[in-house]
Order: C-alpha cells, then structure tokens, then sequence
C-alpha cells in the first residue's frame, strides 16, 4: 500500500458522492440565462452541411443583432438533465415545456468563473449554467463532470463552414462589459455564499484573493 493510497481513496469517496448526489442524468437544480428569446434549435438528422444551414435558417427566426441579445437576456431556475439525444432544460420555455438541445447543436461547453458553465452552440449563442447554492469541492467535481461529458458527447462543430455563417461558433463568445462573469459579480457571489454557511472563513479569504489577483 502506498503512502498516499487512503487518500486517494477518500479523494475518489468524495468524487462518488457529488456525482451520486448531483445526478446529471437524473437531473439537477440550477439557474439558466438564455442569450435571447429567439434561440435557435435546429435538428440536422442526415442532412448535408448545406442543407443543415439552410433548415437551421427556416427553422428559427432572424438572429437578432447584439443589442438585442442584450435586452432579451433571461434568466430563470430550471432542471438540467443529460439524456440520451441531448440536454434538456426542464420547463424552460415560455409557454413552460422542456427545452430540448439535441447534441448536433452543441459545439463544445467550458468553465467561465467559478460558477458559470458555459454551453456553446451553433452561430456562437451561448446558454449559461449557473451552480452557485452548494460548496466548492463539489461545484468543482460537478463542473468537470458536466464539461467532460458534454464535449465527449457534443457534435455541432461538424456543421460548421465557412460560408454558412457558422464558422465562428468555435471562437470564444463576444463579451460585453455588463457580462455576468465579471469580477464585481463574481465577488458578490462569492461574498452571498459565504453568508450563507456555504464557505469558510479560510476558503472565503484565498477565493477572494484568487479572483483579485485573476489567477
């Protein structure tokens, strides 16, 4: 037996536990921020990488310009779940039915902060997945969990072309200066979750100075 074999063990414990207790394929609580109101799901089955393009036009409405992104932001509590075609987005659309993300429309997902995934889709709208009520260690178990099984699983980059008006979904999304991942609203977050018993004086001090420092 090694010298540090208990505490891999208790490390892979520890791991178990989170993803046992947050199951993605069951279903977790979360807050979600859509991009617009006009987000856009297209479903390209067999279709060539033209034909896909031009049913992901029909399909959705106008994109909207940036300004527009802007003012449409929303944000709502939902239930996020993985299953076997995609994601879905528990009772996240107006009229209250699931959101339903087949994985041919996702082009990959990564961290953003300490709290915000991020889920890149086609013609580079972004869907932001909040898990802010729960500790770090597990926040941070979840959240390489999600990304890793996510991008094994994510297929949208194939339907982008130069020329289709798809060739930027993999280039990092345009911030704007009032973006929810900057620093002011990572430190207020991070002091919410010290108020409410979530981190400990130690961990509240070096996460503070972490995001000072930008590190």
């Amino acid at each position: 037996m090694g010298l540090f074999d208990n505490f891999k063990k208790s490390e892979e414990e520890k791991i178990d536990e989170t993803l046992t207790k947050y199951n993605i394929f069951e279903g977790i609580d979360c807050e979600v921020i859509f991009p617009d109101t006009q987000l856009k799901i297209a479903t390209h089955g067999g279709l060539t990488r033209g034909a896909a393009t031009l049913a992901f036009g029909i399909i959705g409405l106008a994109a909207t310009s940036s300004v527009k992104h802007k003012e449409e932001k929303r944000k709502i509590k939902s239930n996020f779940q993985v299953v076997e075609k995609g994601i879905v987005f528990k009772r996240a659309k107006k009229d209250g039915k699931d959101l339903r993300i087949p994985y041919d429309n996702i082009v990959k997902v990564k961290q953003n902060g300490l709290f915000e995934f991020h889920i890149v889709l086609l013609e580079n709208q972004v869907i932001i997945l909040e898990l802010e009520n729960m500790r770090l260690d597990p926040i941070k178990i979840l959240g390489n969990h999600i990304i890793t099984t996510l991008n094994e699983r994510a297929c949208g980059a194939q339907y982008e072309e130069v020329g289709w008006g798809l060739e930027h979904a993999t280039a990092e999304p345009t911030e704007t200066k009032q973006e929810s991942n900057s620093l002011m609203d990572e430190l207020e977050r991070l002091g919410n979750m010290y108020e409410k018993g979530l981190l400990t004086d130690e961990e509240f001090v070096a996460m503070k100075k972490k995001l000072i420092e930008g590190e």
